[in-house]
């Protein structure tokens, strides 16, 4: 099967060309966020220092809404040609 991809064009507010940013929440704290980081490397083995100092980071982005920092991903849609 062959799929046409097709790109949307620049729109306003963080939007362009198919990439859209928006604030995304990685936990309740930073201690939180921290774990959620780590977890998604299984068997990753993450020194008690290294937990520390992403904290520290993390501590920066805390919100009554949890941690929250800007992501991107790219819209991309396809149709089957008939």
């Amino acid at each position: 099967m062959r799929y046409a991809a097709r790109s949307f064009q620049c729109c306003r507010q963080r939007e362009c060309a198919g990439r859209v940013t928006a604030a995304t929440c990685w936990g309740r704290d930073a201690a939180d966020a921290v774990e959620f980081f780590v977890s998604r490397t299984p068997g990753l083995s993450v020194s008690d220092a290294t937990r520390v100092s992403m904290t520290d980071v993390l501590v920066a982005h805390e919100t009554p809404e949890g941690v929250l920092m800007r992501a991107g991903v790219w819209v991309v849609s396809a149709r089957r040609p008939v």
